[in-house]
C-alpha cells in the first residue's frame, strides 16, 4: 500500500510528459493484482470514493467470504454512499453465504441486544438526503455528519448534491430490518433499507450557533 500511495503522489505532482507513463504503471499493477487474487490491496489502490465502482468490476471473482469482508472495507471507507443508494443496497442484501462476515463478534453482540424497535438518528444536507442506508445509535455523530454534509469535500465528491444547511433527522426501525451495525471509528452505525424505517422528526442544524428549528 506504501507503493501506491507514492506512485499516486507522483502521479499528482508529474509533468504531461510523465503523466501517461505512471498512470500506466498503476494500471499494470492493478491488472498482476487481480491475477493474484490480492484484490483487498488492489482496492486500495483505488481512493474512497472510486471503490464501489472497483468492487462491482470483481465481484464475479470473488468467494463468499471475501465478498462479505472486502465489502464492509469498501463501505467503511467510503465518504459518501447516498448517491449510489440502490448500488449498495443490491450488494448489502445480496443472497450469498457467510453474510456474518460484514460484522465483527463485537458488533454481532451490540446488534443481539438492542430492542425490538430501535431509535436511530441520521444527519445529511437536505431533507433529500433523510431516506439514505447509513444511521447511527448516537445523536451526536449523526450531527457531525449532517455539518460534514454541508462542507467544501462533499461539494468535491458529489458536485451538485452539497448540502444548504445540516439536517438532522430522527426515525425508528426494526431489529429484524437492521442489515448491520457497525462500530467502526466509533460511529455505532446502524445500516438499513430505508424503505423499512419510520421518520418521526428532522430539524434543520443552523451553523454557526447550532441552534436546531423544525424543518
Amino acid at each position: 500500500m506504501v507503493l501506491f500511495r507514492e506512485m499516486k503522489h507522483e502521479i499528482a505532482h508529474a509533468t504531461p510528459p510523465t503523466l501517461a507513463n505512471e498512470a500506466k504503471s498503476i494500471e499494470q499493477a492493478r491488472s498482476e493484482m487481480l491475477d493474484l487474487g490480492c484484490y483487498e490491496i488492489y482496492l486500495t489502490t483505488f481512493d474512497s470514493h472510486l471503490r464501489l465502482a472497483a468492487f462491482l468490476d470483481i465481484v464475479p471473482r470473488l468467494n463468499d467470504r471475501e465478498y462479505w469482508t472486502l465489502l464492509r472495507d469498501v463501505w467503511t471507507t467510503a465518504e459518501v454512499t447516498f448517491p449510489k443508494k440502490q448500488d449498495w443496497l443490491n450488494l448489502l442484501c445480496a443472497q450469498r453465504p457467510e453474510r456474518e462476515s460484514f460484522m465483527n463478534c463485537n458488533e454481532h453482540e451490540t446488534l443481539q441486544s438492542l430492542p425490538s424497535v430501535v431509535q436511530i438518528y441520521r444527519g445529511c444536507g437536505h431533507v433529500d438526503g433523510i431516506y439514505g442506508l447509513s444511521w447511527t445509535l448516537n445523536y451526536e455523530r449523526a450531527k457531525f455528519f449532517a455539518a460534514y454534509s454541508c462542507g467544501p469535500r462533499r461539494h468535491v465528491l458529489c458536485p451538485g448534491l452539497q448540502g444548504q444547511w445540516p439536517v438532522l433527522a430522527t426515525a425508528t426501525c426494526s431489529k429484524s430490518d437492521v442489515i448491520a451495525y457497525l462500530d467502526h471509528r466509533d460511529e455505532e452505525e446502524i445500516v438499513v433499507d430505508p424503505r423499512k424505517i419510520t421518520v418521526v422528526g428532522a430539524k434543520e442544524w443552523r451553523l454557526p450557533d447550532h441552534k436546531l428549528r423544525s424543518a
